[in-house]
């Protein structure tokens, strides 16, 4: 809360949706700041991908297909799925649109299905029905 407070008395009426829009293109810690904003987001990327990766290339019909070499078929799933966060991002060049789609998605995902794949699995084996 503060810091949009903060925001808004530093910016006012010409506030956006991201705070870093508003840093002035021709200041030096701006053009800093929105690099390090850059490479912030690339970290993201890879933290987030990596594992969701290898989760997917432990399914068992991922590994039940002997078709091509390890290599080939990791190269071939990790350039699909670049693929396609690449046309996404042409799809929603403004970031703010994709971002809040994401939340919207992972947002009903954590509160509605989350919970009753959870309750699910931990109660499986139980006799009793609730």
């Amino acid at each position: 809360m503060a810091y949009s407070l903060m925001s808004y008395l530093t910016f006012g009426n010409k506030i956006t949706s991201l705070i870093i829009y508003n840093l002035d293109d021709r200041d030096h810690i701006s053009i800093i700041c929105k690099c390090l904003y850059m490479v912030t987001i690339a970290g993201i990327y890879v933290l987030v991908l990596v594992p969701a990766l290898n989760i997917f290339e432990d399914y068992k019909s991922y590994q039940n297909f002997r078709y091509m070499s390890e290599t080939a078929k990791r190269f071939i799933v990790r350039s699909m799925v670049v693929t396609c966060i690449l046309f996404s991002t042409l799809l929603f060049p403004n970031i703010n649109i994709l971002l809040s789609l994401a939340g919207a998605i992972t947002g009903t995902v954590v509160s509605v299905v989350l919970p009753v794949m959870l309750y699910n699995k931990t109660y499986e084996h139980n006799d009793k029905k609730a």
